[in-house]
């Protein structure tokens, strides 16, 4: 029988599971799969297991962050909207700029004149509860 869950490691959790061996349980979070929150921005997530009575946990899978990337390219000549580009659970007013490459910009929306590379730097704004967020990524394009 598999039971799993995730796991969140903060501070506190990494003290006391120096002590136990363990990291910190999420409560409700006994599903496959696990919506991350704003609690869980810059810490990193495990996920457990209990296989036939015995506990089994990943290595941690990297700090949690409140924005990024999708593996989308841009199509020469055709337009592709902010959301294809990137994700994020903030609802903070976006903003887009180009940083290099041979792409346009306008209302939230990027096209690219011809293959290459463009860099583009996104902000969202603070909305709660997540604070003032930026990345900034390169889109391929083809």
């Amino acid at each position: 029988m598999y039971f799993v869950t995730s796991l969140r490691d903060t501070v506190a959790a990494e003290m006391e599971r120096e002590k136990m061996g363990l990291p910190l349980l999420i409560g409700g979070a006994t599903t496959i799969a696990y919506k991350v929150t704003s609690t869980d921005m810059r810490k990193t997530l495990r996920v457990g297991a209990t296989i036939n009575g015995q506990a089994r946990f990943s290595a941690t899978l990297g700090k949690v962050i409140a924005i990024w990337s999708r593996d989308a390219k841009l199509t020469v000549g055709a337009p592709a909207k902010l959301s294809t580009l990137l994700g994020s659970p903030s609802t903070g007013a976006r903003s887009i700029r180009l940083l290099s490459g041979n792409c346009s910009i306008r209302n939230l929306t990027v096209v690219a004149f011809t293959p290459g590379t463009c860099r583009i730097k996104v902000s969202i704004a603070a909305k709660s509860p997540f604070p003032a967020l930026a990345m900034t990524f390169d889109v391929s394009t083809n």
